[in-house]
């Protein structure tokens, strides 16, 4: 902020919600790890019905996704396919749900 000579507040919000507050005016900007998207730029839900104006993004990083395992994978998950007829828990709002 000081190089750009503006203040910044920063805020917390659900993940499900960024995108709506951008929209709403209710932030001038997001920073999340948020994957970029062609339904998200087009405002597309997850079934590509258009629920909103979509966003631009501005990628900062790429970055992979990963399975969190019990520490020694007693299970020995290897890849996704393993998580066939498993409970798994996701991050509301992301691409995983």
């Amino acid at each position: 902020g000081k190089q750009l000579g503006v203040d910044f507040v920063f805020t917390s919000g659900t993940f499900d919600s960024l995108i709506t507050s951008l929209n709403s005016g209710r932030q001038d900007i997001v920073m999340s790890s948020m994957s970029d998207t062609t339904a998200r730029q087009q405002g597309l839900d997850d079934k590509g019905q258009k629920t909103g104006n979509g966003v631009d993004f501005v990628d900062y990083f790429v970055a992979g996704s990963v399975v969190y395992v019990q520490k020694g994978n007693p299970q020995q998950i290897k890849s996704i396919a393993d998580l066939c007829g498993r409970k798994a828990a996701v991050q509301r709002g992301t691409t995983f749900e």
